[in-house]
Formats: structure tokens, C-alpha cells, sequence
């Protein structure tokens, strides 16, 4: 039971670390626009592009957490 409570405590982080990305990214992607005057449609495709690349980490980030051993990865702190 104890691998699993580790597990989500990792997933939790993964997925407070992915929305917090996602709203400093949309956040500054907005600034950046009004700044420069970019039209509203161009906002919205490198805000998708960015949410689309961000889902893409937090899903690899949980297949690394729950579907590989992790004391065979060479970049984990977990002594085996």
C-alpha cells in the first residue's frame, strides 16, 4: 500500500504542476499578445498549441509514475 500512497502524492504534484503551468503560460501568452498587438485568433492557436504540449508531459510524466519500474529509471532518487 505504501508504493501507491507515494504514487499519488506524485500524481497529485504532476497534476498542480500542470495547471499552474497551463495559467502562467495562458496568462503571459496574453500579456505578449496585447503587447505586441498579435490578432486574437493567433493567441488562441499558440494557447492550444501550449495547453496541447503541457497535457502531453503530464501524460507522459504519469506513465512514468505508474506504469514503469521505477528503480530500474536511471533518473530516479529512490535507492532500490
Amino acid at each position: 500500500m505504501e508504493a501507491y500512497k507515494l504514487q499519488l502524492i506524485e500524481t497529485l504534484v504532476v497534476a498542480i504542476l500542470w495547471l499552474l503551468t497551463r495559467y502562467f503560460f495562458k496568462r503571459a501568452i496574453k500579456r505578449i499578445a496585447i503587447k505586441f498587438n498579435v490578432a486574437i485568433e493567433r493567441r488562441r492557436i499558440v494557447v492550444r498549441l501550449t495547453n496541447f504540449i503541457t497535457f502531453i508531459l503530464g501524460v507522459i510524466s504519469l506513465t512514468l509514475i505508474w506504469g514503469v519500474d521505477q528503480n530500474n529509471c536511471w533518473f530516479s532518487s529512490r535507492p532500490p
